[in-house]
């Protein structure tokens, strides 16, 4: 898999986000809702996210739905779930 530079710049623009919500829970204790769900729509939201990007799946369950809260895999994982669309 070859990235282009603009995957590139968004994937090191999510992992400076992801950092400095880390940073700001260490020394505050607290971070904004606004800015956890901007961190989690960079990392898993539908245009420009680690998951779009990488190609991340959520696994399907015994009926063929995707199963949103667990770990994510592969696309090209037999257990993948993909859109209809």
């Amino acid at each position: 898999m070859q990235l282009s530079k603009k995957e590139l710049r968004q994937i090191l623009k999510i992992r400076n986000q992801t950092m400095d919500f880390i940073n700001e829970l260490k020394e505050c204790g607290d971070v904004g809702i606004a800015k956890t769900h901007n961190l989690d729509n960079k990392i898993s939201g539908w245009k420009d996210s680690l998951d779009d990007i990488l190609g991340f799946r959520p696994p399907k369950d015994d009926e063929g739905d995707p199963r949103w809260y667990s770990n994510h895999v592969l696309k090209d994982d037999p257990n993948a779930w993909h859109s209809e669309n």
